[in-house]
């Protein structure tokens, strides 16, 4: 049997690379660990955004200080009027959008998009680490499993990138993509993006007032 290929023209140069239908065992399962760690990711960024929506405000005397209630009520914990659980809600969706498309059509897009795409997760996961430890001085159980799961997506995303033989995009071009396998991935998360923005709208998430 001969082993199908897809073929990759250079837009930079005249090169074609062409990307195995079949890879490594390792890259498989680098992308199916990361599938299942953004969905988990997901979950938990689900449920912080449900308690800011379903339970937030709490009530007037509730023991905040020192507790994961600390972090929740804070102003950092909204951006631009949202709560940041949603930006990684929104991250995580990405995530599993990037792993569904490549197990799906083995795309090499996708072996050099992941690390920029992990990078960007982990930096806003320290930063906001980086707050509670020493600006709120509260620990959110929750956002810390996030954190978690940002840093494992990470590493997954370095281990894709050495494992993969792809060129960089510029070299890759997007001529060749068969367009049609992006519809139901981008569906799913147009969707749940606008999911979310439709129950923010609706409810209108309290934002704190830094001293009140």
């Amino acid at each position: 049997m001969t082993e199908t290929s897809t073929t990759f023209e250079s837009d930079v140069s005249n090169t074609e690379f062409e990307h195995p239908a079949t890879t490594s065992t390792l890259m498989v399962r680098l992308m199916g660990i990361g599938l299942l760690v953004a969905f988990v990711g997901w979950l938990d960024t689900s449920f912080l955004a449900g308690i800011h929506y379903g339970i937030l405000p709490l009530p007037d005397g509730a023991p905040v200080e020192g507790t994961g209630w600390a972090v929740l009520t804070s102003e950092w914990s909204y951006l631009m009027g949202v709560p940041t659980a949603v930006y990684g809600g929104i991250y995580y969706l990405v995530v599993l959008t990037l792993s569904l498309l490549w197990l799906t059509d083995r795309l090499p897009h996708i072996e050099r998009l992941l690390l920029p795409v992990t990078t960007v997760g982990i930096i806003a996961s320290a930063m906001f680490v980086y707050l509670q430890l020493f600006v709120i001085e509260a620990i959110c159980p929750f956002c810390m499993i996030s954190a978690g799961t940002t840093t494992i997506l990470f590493f997954i995303g370095i281990g894709v990138y050495l494992t993969s033989d792809a060129p960089p995009l510029r070299q890759l071009g997007f001529e060749a993509l068969d367009r049609e396998a992006f519809v139901w991935p981008v569906a799913l998360l147009v969707v749940g993006i606008t999911l979310v923005g439709m129950i923010h709208l609706a409810t209108v998430a309290p934002i704190p007032v830094p001293g009140a």
